[in-house]
């Protein structure tokens, strides 16, 4: 079931290890257009979604009066409402998740077609296909777009918004996939720490020495999970200093502006301040995701996310 609430800024979303496969999905017009060259100066500075929503499967984004979201009520298609109306306009027939929107495209892997990466327009035409591999975490910032590429062993790939220049970045298995401020932070299953590098695949830093997951970098903190804590929310700089644990255990987080949302041990919505005070039950039911936007909650009660 898909619920929509209007309560301050949250969205939240499961995601462990262990779980790695789910649903979503979307695209109205089934015509499928060879990547075209285009003006990409009105894309740079700009981003397709919100860290947090795409480390908990970016299932909704909000771009000014528009909500896009995989709308599990019906495979996983994409769908968008205004702000103020009721009225679902269904957007594509693909089964997406990895919601990126920026201008009038939105960017997204496409699990009918093999998790390959592909955009649509806004009003659902010229759907066109962007790559050939199995994308994880795929984030458009700028006028590039980054990914795990399950087909080369979770490696973090880059292409453009036109699908060209396909480069590899690294060769870790790359999971929590957050790029910020020039730079990629990334888990590798390997070890399970935390690491950064630029965003031309320079710079290869580890930054800390225990279990996480959920990686969700803003501003110049990362918040995660801390799996060898006992599933406390632990938070840190960007260069790996002022490591502290919020005494607040989570399987999942979602950090949007000064408020950490996440669903705890109980599989209970809760929220608290990026300094751990405040917690504040959202809701009772249990809810195995969660993405945040601007004014609204988006849940997910699905089990097959587990």
């Amino acid at each position: 079931m898909l619920v929509f609430k209007r309560v301050r800024l949250v969205l939240f979303m499961l995601l462990m290890i262990p779980f790695i496969l789910l649903f979503f999905s979307g695209c109205a017009d089934d015509s499928v257009d060879e990547a075209v060259t285009e003006d990409r100066s009105e894309t740079v500075g700009l981003r397709g979604n919100t860290t947090g929503n795409l480390v908990n499967w970016g299932l909704a984004a909000k771009q000014e009066e528009w909500i896009y979201f995989s709308n599990e009520d019906d495979h996983g298609y994409i769908y968008k409402k205004t702000v103020d109306e009721e009225e679902l306009v269904r957007v594509n027939d693909d089964k997406s998740r990895y919601l990126n929107v920026i201008g009038d495209w939105i960017y997204y892997s496409n699990w009918s077609d093999g998790k390959s990466i592909y955009k649509i327009r806004t009003d659902g035409s010229e759907k066109i296909k962007l790559n050939d591999d199995q994308s994880y975490y795929v984030s458009v910032v700028d006028d590039w777009i980054y990914y795990s590429n399950h087909d080369q062993d979770g490696h973090i790939y880059k292409i453009n918004v036109e699908g060209d220049e396909r480069t590899s970045l690294n060769e870790d298995d790359s999971w929590s996939i957050n790029v910020s401020e020039g730079w990629i932070y990334y888990v590798t299953l390997e070890d399970g720490f935390i690491h950064k590098m630029q965003t031309d695949g320079s710079d290869q830093t580890r930054l800390n020495d225990h279990f996480c997951w959920q990686v969700n970098v803003v501003d110049d903190w990362i918040y995660y999970i801390n799996y060898d804590d006992n599933y406390n929310i632990y938070k840190m700089r960007t260069d790996g200093s002022e490591v502290s644990s919020l005494d607040e255990t989570a399987y999942i987080l979602n950090v949007f502006d000064d408020q950490i949302y996440y669903i705890n041990t109980h599989f209970r919505a809760h929220k608290m301040s990026t300094d751990g005070d405040d917690q504040t039950l959202l809701d009772s039911a249990r809810y195995s995701c969660i993405n945040v936007l601007d004014g609204y909650i988006h849940y997910s009660d699905d089990p097959d996310l587990f």
